[in-house]
């Protein structure tokens, strides 16, 4: 698990860092990509085929849950803070930690079913 949070976590600054990538991003994650200024002072540790994959992974937890896709979007692409994310859905920072739990878990068995 511990190697697929790192992919993930590799993957928004991936995302963030590169811009000009067109990833399957909706258009209500899109007014927040706006807010997320590009990082170019750090780089990924992550191929470009390896952070497709884990935005594939991505892709199909959104058709899964809308809401857990967009938890681990803020999360990781625009690197909001747990209570920033609670406050945005108007929920606990515990709900939203487990949330975020779910949905790592399911992005990791996606990646692990498709090594």
């Amino acid at each position: 698990m511990k190697k697929y949070l790192l992919m993930i976590e590799q993957w928004g600054l991936w995302v963030r860092c590169s811009r000009s990538v067109d990833l399957k991003a909706r258009s209500s994650m899109l007014e927040v990509m706006q807010l997320v200024k590009p990082s170019r002072s750090i780089y990924p540790s992550i191929t470009d085929d390896d952070a497709l994959r884990v935005d594939r992974a991505i892709a199909a937890l959104g058709k899964a849950d809308q809401q857990l896709e967009e938890i681990i979007f803020l999360r990781f692409v625009c690197d909001y803070s747990m209570q920033q994310i609670a406050a945005r859905f108007n929920a606990s920072r515990d709900s939203v930690t487990k949330q975020l739990g779910q949905a790592t878990g399911f992005v990791a068995g996606v990646l692990a079913a498709r090594d």
